[in-house]
């Protein structure tokens, strides 16, 4: 298979595998925009984003959702019923935006930093914000008083974050349904570029190996232990991991025609979305006749800060305003319209 039919054949599995089951590539999807500062269109079209003091008028019929991985942080099991403690969702430590440009066929991905600082809303007792302050992106799956009002507030901060980008749903699972991707597979073998062995002997700097279902969930989500220690190099594992599995799964969708159904099935009680099922199978076509464009990251200063305001250190990532713009130039048709004037 020659490498241009290859990633076609690739790019029409990532919705019907991944974007369904919620890692790499996984997604729900829901029928009603994001609230935003866009003007009302069809599907993108004709909608406005706000950059660097700028109007940008997107001039494509776009699709775009944001895929969300969770920790353990939180505590969404308790008892509504019972008084024991407030409310809170996990962390959004995997933060991946998938757009479609069914203008020009195209689509393409953004990897957002989970310490991305940009403003996040604290909604609570059912209001849409009563404050907001400026922190890592990946507490806005914090706020709210369930997982589904915390993921609708994590796609608020990514949208505000790209100019009040429109994004048209979400799918959330945890990071620890990992190891249920790397089963369903049979594995996924990658290339040790960090040393894992204080964690786990078996893997070594520089050791290419098939991963167990545990050794998958420590390679997607080990940080402060593994390398420098940082996000970047964390999603720099998370994207060798993707590429991975996606051949894996090409192969096991070759011999069982069952795999995506069986693995939507499994993993449909844990996932948190709104989506109307039957979009599916349209986005998946979509990107089976489209072109793959790239994965992009957006650029700018990393550093410590106390943001947070809680008296500690976090690792904090300040992407630019020109980086964003260029991201999004990449990825969808967007024109300068000239200043803002409000």
């Amino acid at each position: 298979m020659n490498d241009k039919r290859k990633l076609k054949t690739i790019g029409g599995i990532v919705l019907a595998v991944l974007l369904i089951t919620g890692f790499g590539l996984g997604v729900h999807f829901f029928d009603k925009l994001t609230n935003s500062k866009s003007a009302e269109s069809a599907e993108g079209e004709g909608d406005y984003i706000y950059l660097a003091d700028h109007n940008y008028e997107i001039t494509h019929n776009l699709e775009s959702y944001l895929l969300i991985g969770s920790d353990d942080s939180g505590n969404e099991e308790k008892d509504k019923d019972k008084d024991d403690g407030e409310y809170h969702g996990d962390l959004a430590d995997f933060l991946l935006l998938v757009v479609f440009d069914k203008t020009d066929d195209t689509y393409g991905f953004l990897q957002i930093d989970r310490d991305t600082i940009t403003r996040v809303e604290m909604p609570e007792n059912g209001e849409e914000s009563l404050e907001d302050t400026f922190e890592q992106i990946c507490t806005a799956r914090w706020y709210g008083e369930t997982p589904e009002e915390g993921c609708e507030n994590t796609v608020d901060a990514v949208s505000e974050l790209l100019g009040y980008f429109p994004i048209d749903g979400y799918y959330s699972i945890n990071m620890s349904d990992i190891g249920t991707l790397n089963h369903a597979v049979g594995g996924v073998t990658v290339t040790i570029e960090d040393d894992f062995s204080g964690v786990d002997p078996e893997m070594t700097k520089g050791r290419t190996m098939k991963l167990s279902d545990e050794q998958a969930e420590t390679f997607v989500r080990s940080r402060m232990s593994i390398g420098d220690g940082t996000n970047t190099s964390r999603m720099r594992r998370q994207r060798a991991y993707m590429d991975a599995f996606l051949d894996a799964a090409l192969k096991k969708m070759d011999k069982d025609k069952d795999f995506v159904n069986d693995l939507y099935k499994e993993l449909k009680a844990r996932a948190v979305t709104d989506m109307p099922g039957n979009r599916v199978s349209a986005a998946a076509n979509r990107m089976h006749e489209g072109r793959y464009i790239a994965t992009f990251e957006l650029d700018g200063e990393h550093k410590e800060g106390e943001t947070l305001g809680d008296g500690v250190l976090h690792a904090e990532f300040y992407p630019t305003e020109a980086s964003k713009i260029d991201v999004l130039t990449s990825l969808c048709s967007i024109v300068d319209r000239g200043e803002d004037e409000e």
